[in-house]
């Protein structure tokens, strides 16, 4: 290990130390979470020849070394040399010197040695662009869901691995057309006063303005890094408080502007505390919401109209799309919202959600699936398809414990239904799922497997977010949801007697699978008693 590093790490730990004893220390759950992962984070730092003075510069503000040094992390260099040289502008103005690193680029070995894999920024970085060696590790690394950070140009290096498929960035401008080629979504950087902010998307972190996003990149590819390694996030203190702040989102596509606006108006009408919650609906950029009585509805009721753009591969795959969707929510509603209610635009309010707002020590509540069908029963080994997922997500044995679904009563493993959740976005569950679903369905095996399985395909993206779940929340900061949310209202004939409902008045949100299960008669299936009323206003 490079001796300045070896120094730093000594001295951090010895602060650590004293700061204990006096009982200080940062505040709040996101601070113990930078706390526990010290010493347990493997970073890996590529660099080159006219590496960037934003390195190893010493100015008013910490450089990229001084910030991820105090994260504790156990941090390795390496370069395609023995010795790099510093750009022109540091070795001019701040005196920087020939670094040495801790290995050159032939000694990397396997991706799976490290956490994340940074990219230092650099003048040119052409050694790192031609090496072979790189590109593949690059490759490898992704393809296990490594995070990968990018500085500046150093982009262009993971557009030419091949690593950017789908990928929301922000890049230099001038090599746009490279991102482009190799599938990435560049953002748009008028001028270097209006670059956006670091981004962060499907494990990778991209930024522009080394000094000027420093301290706003090392923190985003820490926040990425804790929630993205299992054993990080499975590690990270309970939430302290309970919510308070609701958001809602959901995803719906031209066509379904009524399902929709029946969403939005139900919670108005009967949410109760939470009625006057933001609500988002995320649609494709390529299919927006029809204009019409029901879209000027939805802007009426205050709804927030959110077109994204999600990787192709899983804008393809069967119900995949809601993924990308449920991830530009949570993205957005971290910092504005402390739970965000992820919901199937085929859901209806009936009553107030008050277990939406999740109590301290609760990170995610979510209901079983209302049938078996490719869950994992209880009492029998995990299928090839699910002890593949559970081995690639690193799902733990003690998160393995029964639930039983809504409507045939069977007890498996948690599998839980992609239509009703509650996150806290600070946890970064649903753009972890998003993530490991674009890369799960890149690998022909999980695929393969997937499709061997009766409807395996079709609810692999509800198998991908289950093994997230467990392999990132541990089970006392699971709950489940009770059995009045969700409700299937197109199977309500086959729910058990005993449990089936009296009448919509005793559900607090249902699901009716198709306008066909709502409009005319067709919703008498289960009475509406004291709500007939304003239910039939809904449905008009």
């Amino acid at each position: 290990m490079n001796v300045r590093i070896g120094i730093a790490l000594t001295l951090a730990a010895v602060f650590d130390a004293a700061v204990g004893a006096e009982g200080g220390g940062m505040g709040g759950s996101e601070g113990k979470a930078v706390g526990d992962a010290r010493g347990r984070v493997s970073a890996l730092l590529l660099l080159d020849d006219e590496y960037g003075a934003n390195f190893l510069i010493e100015d008013e503000i910490p450089s990229i070394l001084e910030q991820l040094e105090s994260y504790g992390w156990s941090l390795t260099t390496a370069a395609p040399k023995p010795e790099v040289r510093p750009c022109a502008w540091g070795s001019r103005n701040a005196g920087q010197k020939p670094f040495r690193p801790d290995i050159t680029v032939r000694d990397l070995g396997d991706p799976s040695r490290y956490d994340v894999v940074i990219l230092i920024p650099g003048k040119t970085q052409s050694n790192l662009q031609s090496d072979p060696g790189v590109l593949d590790f690059l490759r490898r690394a992704a393809d296990r869901g490594t995070v990968i950070a990018a500085w500046c140009r150093s982009s262009r290096i993971l557009a030419k691995a091949g690593v950017l498929e789908g990928v929301r960035i922000v890049g230099k401008p001038e090599y746009r057309a490279e991102y482009e080629a190799a599938g990435a979504f560049p953002a748009e950087v008028p001028s270097p006063a209006e670059t956006p902010p670091p981004v962060s998307d499907r494990g990778i972190v991209t930024t522009l303005r080394s000094k000027y996003y420093r301290t706003a990149m090392c923190e985003e590819i820490r926040r990425t890094v804790e929630s993205s390694v299992p054993r990080l996030s499975r590690e990270r203190e309970p939430p302290i408080s309970r919510a308070s702040s609701p958001a809602v989102a959901f995803f719906a596509r031209a066509g379904q502007e009524s399902e929709a606006r029946i969403l939005v108006e139900s919670l108005r009408a009967f949410g109760g505390s939470l009625k006057d919650a933001p609500v988002s609906v995320l649609y494709p950029e390529d299919s927006p919401l029809r204009d019409g009585s029901d879209r000027r509805a939805l802007e009426r009721l205050g709804a927030e109209l959110v077109p994204f753009r999600g990787d192709p591969r899983v804008m393809a795959f069967p119900l995949s799309d809601k993924a990308a969707a449920a991830a530009e929510a949570e993205r957005r509603a971290e910092g504005r919202a402390d739970v965000l209610v992820w919901l199937d635009a085929d859901t209806v309010f009936l009553d107030e959600p008050s277990d939406f707002l999740l109590p301290p020590g609760i990170a995610l509540a979510a209901r079983p699936v209302h049938h078996r069908l490719i869950g994992s029963p209880y009492d029998e080994p995990p299928s090839p398809l699910w002890k593949r997922l559970y081995e690639s997500e690193d799902v733990p044995e003690s998160n393995l414990y029964p639930v039983v679904t809504t409507v045939d009563r069977q007890t498996i493993r948690p599998y839980f239904n992609a239509g009703c959740l509650v996150v806290r976005p600070e946890r970064r569950v649903l753009r972890t799922w998003y993530a490991e679903l674009a890369r799960l369905i890149r690998d022909p095996a999980v695929v393969e497997e997937a499709s061997e399985v009766p409807r395996g395909s079709l609810f692999l993206h509800q198998a991908v977010l289950s093994a997230v779940i467990l392999s990132r929340i541990p089970r006392e900061q699971i709950a489940e949801l009770p059995f009045r949310y969700n409700y299937p209202l197109a199977l309500h004939r086959s729910c058990p007697e005993d449990l089936r409902p009296a009448s919509w008045s005793a559900l607090t949100t249902l699901r009716y699978d198709s306008l066909g299960n709502v409009r005319g008669d067709a919703w008498r299936i289960l009475p509406a008693e004291g709500l007939s009323r304003k239910l039939r206003k809904l449905f008009e």
